[in-house]
């Protein structure tokens, strides 16, 4: 099959905050393998000359388009209007700092093709600390197919894999995703989605690359920001996960944990952060079979576990744990 493959990128100020990133990303996605694509980039009013860049490939490569705001939204505005322009059956997101490995699109393609009962191919999480990558031939993919269950609690809590991008989606799988969210953006909108899902394809090669700055937002939480991501947390539990789905409560809770103390770490002992990071990676062992029982108790013994450990963030603990009490 020789499905069109939608991708769609939001694009804000790339230019001057990480200087040609933006053109080598457009590149990574321009000499992709798979040529059967359309690239929906919206520039979310950029008020550096990232949008020219972006009508410059328009101009120079038909599958190119590119869709302007009026005025500065959110990442996930400009998503979802870069979804809502996209005409292909399969959709693809991509951020506008990362890469694309060559066979990125062809890969993904071929697996979602040969599993139809699937509805998408996510991948492990590749970071990478080099503004240019060496892209090497992958051969025979290696992947799994992994039901809805499974894959959330192996993947997407116990590994953190909340990325939105670098995944090939089924159109019908984001059609009733609500965009209209502010914090903790990828997880919630990828949650949405897993949820979703029947079946997923689980590819192990590396297809994209993960550009890690220190001056990304990601490496920049403040201790509010923080405040408001355990809220966040705590709501999309409410809605999405509590009396809906009880197999996935204590997957759920380690993950809240693990995001929540590490930013705190970082936020408020960059000193020893490594250290405490690598504690953090030892609890994470140790309270896995815990968070993953079925009873409530378990989970208790999990947090008393965390505030041992981490007596300075009882606050944070309890924050995160309120709705077992």
């Amino acid at each position: 099959m020789n499905d069109l493959v939608s991708v769609f990128v939001p694009v804000y100020n790339i230019s001057s905050r990480y200087p040609g990133a933006l053109e080598r990303f457009i590149d990574s996605v321009g000499n992709q393998t798979y040529t059967n694509i359309e690239v929906i980039l919206v520039d979310d009013c950029s008020t550096d000359d990232s949008g020219a860049i972006c009508e410059r490939q328009a101009a120079k490569d038909s599958r190119f388009r590119v869709v302007h705001h009026s005025q500065h939204l959110t990442i996930n505005k400009a998503r979802e209007t870069g979804f809502r322009h996209c005409k292909g059956p399969l959709v693809y997101n991509a951020d506008p700092d990362d890469l694309l490995h060559p066979q990125a699109i062809e890969i993904q393609h071929a697996l979602l093709t040969a599993h139809p009962e699937c509805q998408m191919v996510a991948t492990l999480l590749t970071p990478h600390f080099s503004e240019t990558a060496e892209f090497t031939p992958i051969g025979e993919p290696d992947y799994e197919i992994l039901g809805r269950t499974e894959s959330m609690v192996n993947y997407f809590f116990k590994k953190g894999a909340f990325n939105l991008w670098n995944r090939l989606y089924r159109r019908e799988l984001l059609e009733t995703i609500d965009f209209n969210i502010t914090m903790q953006n990828d997880f919630d909108l990828s949650l949405q989605i897993w949820l979703n899902c029947q079946k997923v394809v689980l590819l192990k090669n590396t297809t994209y690359y993960w550009i890690q700055r220190e001056q990304s937002a990601s490496h920049n939480r403040t201790a509010e920001r923080l405040l408001k991501l355990c809220d966040t947390f705590v709501e999309d539990w409410q809605k999405y996960i509590l009396g809906k789905h009880p197999e996935l409560y204590g997957a759920y809770l380690f993950r809240m944990y693990n995001v929540a103390l590490g930013n705190h770490i970082k936020i408020n002992n960059p000193a020893s952060k490594k250290a405490s990071l690598a504690k953090i990676v030892e609890m994470k062992s140790l309270t896995w079979s815990h968070f993953t029982a079925s009873d409530v108790a378990a989970h208790k013994k999990a947090a008393m576990w965390w505030l041992m450990h981490f007596p300075e963030h009882k606050l944070i603990v309890q924050k995160v744990h309120r709705f077992l009490k």
